[in-house]
């Protein structure tokens, strides 16, 4: 390991256990933890302390959505939209972490709300391919699957239910692409290097799926996907594609029933 990045990998590290406690709710050792690096902080250099209060603001923005996930349950809500509500009270650790940076005044991740750039991707030493026939392969290959599952499952679903699929599926990817690329995974490029900053985001990414309920199997699939929506934002400079490719994949994944949501 490069001794320059010792801390930035450390810090990493410890924001990945950080969220497998928050997530498997060893809150003890998790405040232990939280409590250790506010008194660390003192001593790091300006971009590790912009990422331990970053850490800070993503879990008290989690600890908030809990909170307010309880309150919401006792309303007269239909559970459809007890989700939707749920989904949008993701803005507030990213309304939090971009508060932290702004402080900083270091740039966020609307950087990355722009024009898809066509970098060249080298898949072999022989064989280059243009980010934009990837990305339309990858896009065409995603929405052949679901006709073809519309097909086979042809009547199982209303045009309602059809909407509130795309309804939710847009909003989910927005919101999580925004916060886990856009943000996260952009500062931890910043702090160490692109193959880092996807690694780590993508493996909180997965780890936070099993918030919900899933497998470890699908926080390894998850993890994958970070792996990829990772590396299309970083090699286009945008989120377009990774928004555009994980609205896709949601919408697969509800239609296949391996993620249920209310109907």
């Amino acid at each position: 390991m490069d001794t320059i990045y010792s801390k930035d990998w450390l810090l990493g590290g410890l924001f990945i256990i950080m969220s497998f406690l928050f997530t498997r709710s060893f809150f003890s050792l998790f405040f232990m933890i939280l409590l250790g690096l506010l008194i660390l902080v003192a001593f790091l250099k300006e971009n590790n302390r912009l990422f331990v209060w970053m850490i800070v603001a993503f879990f008290l923005g989690n600890l908030l959505i809990g909170y307010a996930d309880h309150f919401i349950g006792a309303a007269p809500l239909s559970p459809f939209s007890f989700v939707l509500i749920s989904q949008l009270l993701w803005t507030i650790p990213i309304l939090l972490i971009t508060y932290v940076i702004k402080k900083f005044n270091k740039p966020t991740g609307c950087s990355y709300i722009s024009l898809i750039r066509n970098s060249p991707i080298q898949i072999t030493s022989h064989f280059t391919i243009s980010f934009y026939r990837l990305f339309y392969f990858i896009l065409t290959l995603l929405l052949l699957s679901i006709i073809l599952v519309l097909v086979i499952k042809a009547g199982e679903w209303t045009i309602v239910e059809l909407g509130f699929i795309l309804l939710f599926s847009g909003l989910n990817s927005f919101l999580e692409e925004f916060l886990w690329r856009g943000i996260l995974c952009t500062q931890f490029i910043r702090m160490s290097s692109e193959r880092m900053g996807i690694l780590l985001s993508s493996a909180t990414y997965g780890l936070y799926t099993t918030m919900f309920g899933y497998s470890i199997k699908i926080s390894v699939f998850y993890f994958l996907l970070g792996v990829l929506f990772g590396f299309v934002t970083v090699k286009s400079k945008s989120l377009l594609p990774s928004f555009f490719i994980h609205s896709i994949i949601t919408i697969l994944l509800l239609l296949l029933g391996w993620v249920v949501i209310p109907l």
